[in-house]
């Protein structure tokens, strides 16, 4: 699938050029400044609506990536691209009644000017649609003195391969954030914001692309963006955010760098795995094998999360250990004995109650009628245990 689409240029009488960044229209199309993009003075800039009655300027910004700023503007229902060379290259604007906010209607949908590829020369975003807080954007990139739109990354496409779409309703929230990292260009975020009734905390899911013009990606959906990773982050609430965009420029996402977002580095497979060949094998019992069967509220953000392994082959009465975590970091089973009929009856991100039960007198393994709970919580420097286990559990399992 192509996903650049050229759009028609002219040539135009050559402009001396200037300033730096990309700026905007009333201070409110574009969030952030993109300086990066500026090497010129003041004196030089190129103006797109030099002669022309109908065009507003939007913005300057190095789009074509030879270090100097071009220039920007909506000329009646186009957005035009003039160069230092003096070449012109003109994308459709956007109605204004698929956009709300007035300052962008004016603009025809720009909202920014900033590198999404990696690759010199800043992207033109323009917002296609505003509707119901979630928006659309298609991003064109300057592509041998035509601008070409450059089709979203896998996580954003929703079958219409030239529309980045981003949401913000219940449920969920995404945007994009421009890294400045040639190497992985952009991360999408995902906020999962519980609803209905759901106890469970929010969460953030970040994935950073890599981008690859020459080898198309490899995401299979026709997209120049490959996903490079995925990894959970520390909660960012996407709806804290005022106004436009929600791709890329100051107001996208929290500026820190996604190092310091990211909580645990392994998977919950791998840390789990870890975990199960960590824990000592229980004397009682000669040959006993762990083995995990998916008990576990697992979360690497979590100050501490909970997995339980069972005896490989065993019953309900047969041992079982809870193993702890925090952020994503195996810190030890709960009880250095293993106890049958254990049972995590409750778990948030900072504490676990487990239930214990062992039988009494007559009691058929089936129907132990001895219970006790024991509640465990992260401090803010290791797992205390709140409550003791009962003598009567601790003499019947051979732990005393």
């Amino acid at each position: 699938m192509r996903t650049k689409l050229a759009v028609f240029v002219c040539a135009s009488a050559v402009v001396v050029l200037t300033s730096c960044g990309s700026e905007s229209i009333d201070g409110a199309a574009q969030v952030g400044e993109s300086t990066e993009f500026s090497t010129s003075t003041e004196a030089s800039v190129p103006d797109v609506c030099a002669g022309r009655l109908r065009c507003v300027d939007v913005a300057l910004a190095d789009v074509d990536g030879d270090g100097l700023d071009d220039s920007i503007g909506r000329v009646d229902d186009q957005i035009v691209v003039l160069t230092m060379a003096g070449t012109e290259a003109q994308v459709a604007a956007t109605e204004s009644t698929m956009l709300a906010d007035p300052a962008i209607q004016r603009t025809g949908g720009f909202v920014g000017a900033w590198d999404i590829d990696g690759r010199p020369g800043a992207e033109v975003v323009i917002a296609t649609s505003d509707l119901g807080g979630s928006a659309a954007y298609k991003v064109w990139s300057w592509e041998d003195s035509t601008l070409a739109v450059m089709s979203p990354p896998v996580s954003l496409y929703e079958g219409n391969p030239v529309e980045w779409k981003l949401h913000s309703g219940e449920g969920y929230d995404t945007a994009v954030r421009c890294t400045g990292d040639t190497d992985r260009p952009i991360e999408v975020w995902k906020f999962i914001s519980p609803y209905g009734g759901s106890t469970a905390r929010p969460s953030m899911k970040v994935t950073s692309y890599t981008y690859d013009a020459a080898n198309g990606g490899g995401s299979g959906d026709g997209s120049m963006f490959g996903e490079e990773e995925t990894f959970s982050a520390e909660p960012q609430n996407l709806r804290q955010l005022t106004g436009w965009p929600w791709l890329c420029g100051d107001n996208a996402v929290d500026p820190a760098t996604a190092s310091t977002l990211q909580c645990g580095n392994a998977s919950q497979n791998t840390a789990i795995t870890s975990a199960v060949a960590q824990v000592p094998a229980d004397a009682r019992i000669p040959g006993i094998e762990w083995i995990f069967m998916g008990d576990t509220n697992f979360d690497p953000c979590a100050d501490l999360s909970y997995a339980v392994v069972e005896t490989k082959g065993g019953t309900g009465s047969s041992p079982e250990h809870v193993m702890f975590f925090h952020r994503g970091e195996y810190l030890g089973t709960a009880t250095s004995c293993a106890f049958g009929f254990t049972t995590v009856v409750d778990g948030t991100s900072e504490s676990a109650t487990v239930q214990y039960r062992w039988p009494r007198g007559m009691d058929s393994n089936a129907n132990p009628s001895g219970l006790a709970t024991a509640t465990f919580v992260w401090d803010g420097n290791e797992v205390v245990m709140q409550n003791d286990l009962p003598a009567e559990l601790l003499n019947m399992s051979g732990c005393n």
